[in-house]
């Protein structure tokens, strides 16, 4: 048979599918799922995050456009946004005929966004990972600016300067802002827990009083007055309470 018929073939879904079944002993061990919003739409999962969105012209009803003109493409997409086209330059071609070696083209196909991937991985999952980029951006940013004396700290500088200009943290460095605050969260709520005990301050006067501390008196006194007058100790009040305690060993 000669002409258009003899090089083009109609690709059934179970066709398809188990070609897609045997991709595990071809190279894609990670198996695949098909899109539940889309009939002819599969990814096949090179990671957690990244697979090869394969988009067939199989309908519901089975049917495939003329064999001439169905054709398939694929790309390198985010697995848990599949919208999320992560390369939009590197295909080595823009579609796939049915032809009769379907299953040999479209496997080095596969293995063309493999490779890529593969060369950048880390690259890849990090970005396939975050769906609203602009969000991202301004959410870290944030929890950036939020720590005292950012600036003064050269690598949140760096990921800071790395956000602006329309990157994406690593998950090592997203941790590490996160226990800064956390830990900066954990201090301020032990400096605001400090409370200045007045049974402690009689004794610690008694004591200075004693051994002639009279600068040590002045001081216990004046935060005496303070705790008993219910004023919020001041960070200076705070620190001198707790030298005053170490300094007579209470």
């Amino acid at each position: 048979m000669s002409g258009t018929g003899s090089r083009y073939v109609n690709i059934t879904r179970k066709d398809l599918e188990d070609w897609l079944k045997n991709l595990s002993a071809l190279g894609f061990p990670k198996g695949y799922t098909r899109d539940q919003n889309f009939q002819g739409v599969y990814l096949i999962h090179l990671s957690e995050f990244v697979s090869v969105k394969l988009t067939s012209t199989i309908g519901g009803n089975e049917k495939n456009k003329g064999l001439g003109k169905a054709s398939t493409n694929m790309t390198l997409v985010s697995r848990l946004y599949p919208r999320m086209v992560l390369n939009r330059k590197s295909r080595d071609r823009k579609y796939f005929q049915r032809t009769k070696n379907w299953r040999t083209t479209w496997l080095d196909a596969l293995k063309h966004w493999k490779d890529i991937y593969t060369k950048s991985s880390d690259f890849y999952d990090n970005i396939a990972r975050v769906e609203n980029r602009d969000q991202y951006r301004q959410d870290w940013i944030a929890c950036i600016e939020q720590i005292p004396s950012w600036s003064s700290k050269q690598y949140l500088v760096k990921y800071h300067q790395s956000l602006t200009d329309g990157r994406i943290l690593f998950p090592n460095q997203e941790e590490l802002i996160k226990k800064i605050i956390k830990d900066q969260a954990k201090k301020t709520n032990k400096e605001i827990n400090v409370t200045l005990d007045v049974e402690l301050l009689r004794r610690m006067y008694v004591v200075a009083r004693n051994q002639n501390e009279q600068m040590a008196m002045q001081r216990i006194k004046e935060l005496g007055l303070q705790a008993t007058s219910g004023a919020f100790p001041s960070p200076k009040d705070k620190e001198d309470y707790r030298s005053l305690r170490q300094y007579f060993g209470m």
